[in-house]
């Protein structure tokens, strides 16, 4: 009776060690693909976009594309990278319902903090959430928007009471001289190259 008992006890300490170690790879398994997946759609932002439009510590504004092809920014050709630091969320901002031919922005909109909470009152946002459980998330960059090539996202995720650091830096594949004129304003769709 005694033998079954410490067999018994062995089974059960078993069974809850291999629970454990399964529990912990699945925590491991899910932080990877977050980071994976941010780190994805960070550097793909960051290396096609046509500038870098603004940059504070908690958010960064692409000019992803021109899809119009008139080398001027239309708010849904913006895309934010903004971290909500009250959900601990990284989110990915987009906006939709601008008429392409009036609703032209300047790069000095892009000067304030708050230019995304005006985009946010007037069109339409869709927000993908990259990550929860960000803390002491920063961007940073090697110069000043929109004359940025280098941009810097460091972060940690909080689980069980532990914090993993990430980091990422990516490089702009074009030149910020693409898209502005010696005097750092946005190039006309007439101006020679």
């Amino acid at each position: 009776m005694i033998v079954t008992a410490i067999i018994s006890s062995a089974v059960l300490a078993l069974s809850n060690a291999v629970a454990s170690a399964y529990q912990s790879a699945q925590e491991n398994s899910r932080r990877n693909a977050t980071v994976r997946s941010t780190g994805v759609f960070f550097s793909d932002a960051v290396k096609s976009c046509n500038l870098v439009l603004s940059i504070s510590d908690s958010r960064i504004c692409f000019w992803i594309n021109d899809d119009n092809m008139d080398s001027k920014i239309n708010p849904s050709e913006l895309q934010y990278f903004d971290y909500a630091s009250n959900t601990n969320e990284l989110n990915i901002v987009m906006f939709s319902g601008a008429k392409e031919t009036t609703d032209v922005l300047n790069l000095e909109d892009f000067n304030g903090s708050s230019y995304m909470e005006f985009l946010v009152s007037k069109y339409k946002e869709r927000k993908i959430t990259l990550s929860e459980n960000c803390v002491d998330l920063k961007f940073s960059s090697d110069n000043v928007a929109p004359q940025t090539r280098l941009v810097h996202l460091s972060f940690d995720i909080a689980e069980n009471e532990r914090k993993h650091h990430f980091e990422f830096t990516v490089n702009k594949q074009t030149l910020p001289s693409a898209w502005l004129n010696f005097d750092g304003a946005l190039k006309s769709a007439n101006d020679d190259d």
